[in-house]
């Protein structure tokens, strides 16, 4: 999902960090999908700044899109449904599956509000298991989960 509103901070702020560092990079892509054109909208006008950065606004659903993705996916971060919704941990898992092909030794998996609390909670309950069931490992947990096969990621 995009950034929903300006200085979306409780949500993250993600498409606005990430295309920030992509303006001081100099480099990279970032592709950001969405259901909702007014996410879009609000997210296209919140990056208008990072005019160095290659932003593309997609609106799909996100499994349909990761399942037909043709290219390579470095960086996978998850945060579509809003964890008040019924069943988001099951779409979360969803996008997993269908973006794992697509994912090599080096990418990482970030999956917003998952905490771990006696089990996994939040968006990534089902998906970090399942991730770590099939060879991926948790490099920190917080309110965000990240995950990589590597074993060290400098």
């Amino acid at each position: 999902g995009c950034q929903r509103s300006h200085e979306d901070w409780s949500a993250g702020n993600s498409t606005y960090l990430f295309a920030a560092w992509l303006d001081g990079r100099g480099y990279g892509s970032l592709e950001s999908v969405d259901n909702s054109k007014e996410n879009i909208a609000t997210a296209k006008r919140e990056i208008s700044q990072w005019r160095k950065a290659n932003v593309e606004f997609i609106k799909a659903d996100s499994k349909e899109w990761l399942r037909s993705r043709p290219d390579n996916i470095d960086v996978l971060y998850l945060d579509s449904m809003d964890c008040e919704i019924a069943g988001h941990e099951q779409y979360c898992l969803e996008e997993v599956i269908a973006a794992e092909s697509r994912m090599s030794r080096e990418s990482i998996v970030a999956i917003d509000d998952t905490v771990w609390n006696g089990g996994w909670r939040g968006k990534g309950r089902l998906a970090v298991p399942w991730l770590v069931g099939n060879g991926w490992k948790v490099l920190t947990a917080g309110y965000q989960c990240i995950l990589s096969k590597k074993p060290e990621v400098n």
